[in-house]
């Protein structure tokens, strides 16, 4: 019955979104009636959400609907269109939520680095001498411009199998590592975490590790050498911050060095993380 394949695919869709608030089941299937799922897109931002429902005819009559939540009109227009890509392209009868979002998520961290960068550039300027809230909606804001270019390229890219590359937000560095992160600070931030522990586990292209602080700028290196120690296993005194652009700093991207660490040694202590 399509209800209860609906409901095996939730079951794996939670088990790959497993994070708080990365995945609610605002309606459980059932044979008389559609499901209702509400998923956070953290390749897009943390406050971006997809909001999908399932037909009672899904999936061997019917396709899922979809409506995006937290993007600007022009941007939820753009990230449908590329969903309706990849949908086309799916078999028709078969379960394909899983399948299309990570398409999705491949097609959109691809680009993730250059699209922040040039969406980040214009304010650039204006943000540097910013307070930590500015500068935090600065690079909000570069994450959901990058939704704008999923349309283009999401068909290309997910018909694709590229080179493995390896993991794209540490790299090696003798026996030390470098990794790649991207600091949100403010008052709205509640707590200390890697928000995107899921993504970097299922997506060796994910860019960077998004961090949370709730702190102020004097304390906040503080508090990201404490949880990256925590995190990696480290000495917080192994923990060295790399000096950026002034460009980076407003968009909250930083680089950091763990030393006597290996790049195969962070990468397992973060896979390994709960």
């Amino acid at each position: 019955a399509n209800w209860s394949r609906q409901q095996d695919e939730i079951d794996a869709l939670q088990a790959l979104y497993c994070q708080e608030g990365e995945l609610e089941i605002e309606k459980e299937p059932s044979a008389d009636s559609e499901a209702v799922l509400r998923l956070r897109l953290g390749f897009l931002g943390s406050d971006v959400f997809l909001r999908v429902t399932l037909p009672t005819g899904y999936p061997s009559e019917e396709r899922p609907c979809f409506a995006a939540e937290g993007l600007r009109p022009q941007e939820s227009e753009d990230l449908l269109e590329a969903i309706k890509i990849l949908m086309d392209e799916s078999l028709g009868g078969e379960e394909c939520l899983i399948l299309v979002l990570q398409q999705l998520e491949d097609a959109a961290t691809s680009s993730f680095e250059s699209l922040k960068q040039r969406a980040a550039g214009a304010a650039a300027d204006a943000a540097a001498d910013a307070d930590a809230e500015v500068a935090a909606a600065a690079a909000a804001a570069a994450a959901k411009a990058k939704a704008a270019a999923v349309a283009s390229g999401a068909a290309a890219d997910a018909a694709t199998e590229g080179e493995d590359e390896g993991y794209r937000w540490v790299s090696a560095d003798g026996q030390n590592c470098i990794l790649k992160i991207s600091v949100n600070s403010g008052p709205k931030v509640k707590s200390k975490k890697i928000s995107n522990l899921s993504e970097l586990k299922r997506m060796k292209s994910t860019p960077c590790l998004e961090i949370d602080v709730a702190s102020s700028r004097n304390t906040e290196n503080y508090e990201l050498a404490s949880l990256l120690a925590e995190v990696f296993g480290v000495s917080e005194n192994d923990v060295e911050f790399i000096a950026g652009s002034k460009k980076e700093k407003a968009t909250g991207d930083r680089q950091v060095k763990l030393l006597k660490l290996s790049m195969d040694d962070a990468i397992q202590r973060l896979l390994d993380q709960a």
